[in-house]
């Protein structure tokens, strides 16, 4: 991740040269980077759950509708991981591609027409 910190460390001193944001945003920086690999090659905001060794499902019912069980059994409300259901959807429509092309075992490869047919009736939802 280092090409994607040093990027990250560049924008950031630019915001900051440019006064778009405080000095103290360089503090940051690990965080602003972990967000760009996560949301790049990872689950994006759903990545920081994948990390923690003490989260056993997370249910996201919307973008604002998240629920994290952990391992002692607690249900937890989970703060939003999209901006809105529509971006949401189009997230969930651009990790179901990435997956669908990676060698998937029958179990995954026989939930396709069923992931297919529920995102496209949540797209004809929200036209």
């Amino acid at each position: 991740m280092p090409v994607i910190r040093d990027a990250a460390r560049r924008w950031l001193e630019q915001q900051v040269r440019s006064g778009l944001l405080p000095a103290s945003a360089g503090g940051t920086l690990d965080e602003l980077a972990t967000a760009v690999h996560d949301r790049r090659y990872a689950l994006g905001p759903l990545s920081a759950y994948l990390r923690d060794p003490q989260v056993e499902n997370v249910d996201v019912n919307g973008c604002d509708q998240v629920w994290v069980t952990y391992a002692t059994g607690e249900k937890v409300a989970g703060p939003p991981v999209a901006t809105s259901d529509d971006a949401l959807i189009a997230t969930a429509e651009q990790l179901y591609v990435h997956v669908a092309t990676l060698p998937q075992p029958a179990k995954v490869s026989s939930m396709d027409a069923a992931v297919r047919a529920r995102l496209e009736s949540l797209r004809g939802t929200r036209t």
